[in-house]
């Protein structure tokens, strides 16, 4: 058998090489063929792998994969999310970077349904507010664009706004 040097340099030549050696050597060709077939797995990486708790290590991660994904959607720095969620940016950078065996399901799911609940209260301009309006056949009324009119002439925050809008249309406790 044939020893190569730990690291070998790629060449502009490299896949014409390993094309003739297919070509010349056929065991060399159906190792390769060999190494590159994909197995299609059952959708649940860890139960692949053979790990014990698949389940629930493919729920932790598509919780985490969740938190993840709304703190990048609401553009949230990890110390901001930190203080959404009334944890410590060290805390919250363990789950995010894998490290969920300290963290339980209802835990994970707390974390997801407390970020979620702090930034629902999103905030998007008159440009973006019309332009979903359009999309989803919302009409305008005349009393809301009067209202919106008003908040104008207040000079109302953002924030304001929406305690406005709530104090409106919101549940009654």
């Amino acid at each position: 058998m044939r020893s190569y040097p730990a690291q070998m340099a790629l060449t502009r030549d490299f896949k014409k090489v390993v094309k003739a050696r297919a070509t010349r050597d056929s065991a060399f060709g159906n190792a390769l063929v060999e190494e590159a077939t994909v197995t299609l797995g059952s959708g649940n990486i860890f139960a692949d792998l053979g790990l014990p708790d698949a389940d629930r290590l493919l729920l932790k991660a598509n919780l985490v994969r969740e938190l993840q994904q709304l703190i990048t959607t609401h553009k949230l720095t990890g110390t901001a999310a930190a203080k959404h969620l009334g944890v410590t940016p060290s805390d919250l950078s363990l789950p995010l970077k894998g490290h969920t065996h300290t963290y339980s399901i209802a835990r994970l799911r707390k974390l997801v349904a407390t970020i979620s609940a702090a930034t629902s209260g999103f905030v998007i301009g008159r440009e973006n507010f019309e332009k979903i309006c359009a999309v989803e056949g919302i009409k305008i009324t005349t009393a809301m664009k009067k209202r919106f009119a008003e908040f104008d002439r207040k000079g109302l925050s953002p924030a304001e706004r929406r305690r406005e809008i709530i104090k409106l249309y919101g549940k009654k406790k």
